[in-house]
């Protein structure tokens, strides 16, 4: 392959990210490299899956851009918290009179301008790092990255029992697979859909990170906030799609869902063995008599049904917290599609 030495730093860092995929998305993407012409082999498991990738990339068989919007794809989706917001009319009605133009030179006029368009893709921060601002097909995407690590255990590595200094020491080997953590910002005007995707775990870093992007949204869109979503309403439709006996866009089934009103609270759940509590028909019955108007939604733990994979994720939403929570990792249509729909109820 032609200029192997100045790509393999990026081949190198490209395939580690591809590695903390999972086997599903990577074989998805060799099977979509091999339907346009490509000569590459899917392989049995994860480990035959990568070294074709590998190999495929090393002859150039397999084009580290194809790769590039591959990674964008799948890694930062799921396994996340996602924060919404509803954006004043007044700016939405601006900038839908031409998405493109009115983001781009909101980015340009902003402090964060010289990251627009960045093409820094497969780095490894130590910290969490504004590395790339897209403005594409009317939509704007702000992304942080940070480095960080999967273990995974080994026994086959164990080392066995030692003494040492009169003491008994037991050596378990665990692999460290490098990673990253994926912060991104996703306003989509046409939609109305406005969202940060937070991959951290709930704790001080991931506070820091939410107020870190939050600042940086409002400087770019030079707003004073970013005024939340009210997701009381959202929840209540969500578990309303599972009674309805017409179409339910998102394969949806509440596996449980909260209401409140006047500091009591009616709570619907299933056990874990039963995919949503409306398939007891004594619970429908009594879900079904709820006056709505009466109650809030609090939260909701819905099993949705992915078409395209097959696979089924959970999703949680408290209207309290105002935000999400995806239990699986996804694929960016597939997130984006979910925060697409709840966004618009």
């Amino acid at each position: 392959m032609n200029n192997t030495t100045v790509q393999s730093p990026a081949i190198h860092n490209a395939l580690a990210i591809a590695k903390a995929q999972g086997v599903l998305f990577i074989r998805e993407f060799l099977r979509q490299q091999k339907s346009q012409g490509v000569q590459v082999n899917l392989g049995p498991n994860k480990s035959a899956s990568l070294a074709n990738l590998q190999t495929a990339l090393l002859e150039g068989t397999i084009a580290l851009t194809a790769l590039e919007q591959w990674i964008h794809e799948v890694e930062g989706w799921g396994q996340q918290h996602v924060y919404l917001f509803e954006l004043p009319v007044e700016f939405m009605r601006q900038v839908n009179a031409d998405p493109q133009t009115a983001l781009h030179q909101l980015v340009t006029d902003s402090p964060h301008q010289a990251v627009l368009q960045a093409t820094d893709q497969f780095s490894f921060p130590e910290a969490m790092e504004l590395q790339q601002i897209k403005v594409q097909q009317g939509s704007l995407e702000v992304i942080w990255r940070q480095q960080a690590s999967n273990t995974l255990r080994v026994r086959a590595q164990d080392l066995p029992l030692q003494e040492i200094d009169g003491d008994w020491y037991e050596f378990r080997a665990f692999r460290i697979t490098p990673s990253r953590q994926v912060m991104r910002f996703l306003l989509t005007p046409d939609t109305g859909t406005a969202a940060l995707y937070i991959q951290l775990p709930l704790g001080k870093a991931h506070r820091l990170a939410h107020s870190a992007a939050v600042a940086c949204v409002q400087a770019i869109l030079q707003l004073p906030d970013l005024p939340v979503k009210d997701l009381a309403a959202p929840i209540k439709a969500l578990d309303r799609l599972d009674l309805a006996a017409g179409s339910n866009p998102l394969n949806l089934h509440a596996h449980s869902t909260k209401f409140s009103t006047n500091g009591g609270t009616i709570e619907f759940t299933a056990n874990q063995h039963i995919s949503g509590f409306k398939q007891i028909e004594s619970m429908r019955l009594v879900r079904r008599s709820l006056n709505e108007a009466d109650f809030t939604g609090d939260t909701g733990h819905f099993n949705i049904h992915l078409d395209q994979s097959g696979r089924t994720i959970q999703m949680s939403v408290s209207a309290r917290h105002h935000k999400c929570y995806f239990k699986a990792q996804m694929s960016g249509f597939e997130m984006r599609r979910i925060i697409t729909y709840l966004s618009q109820l």
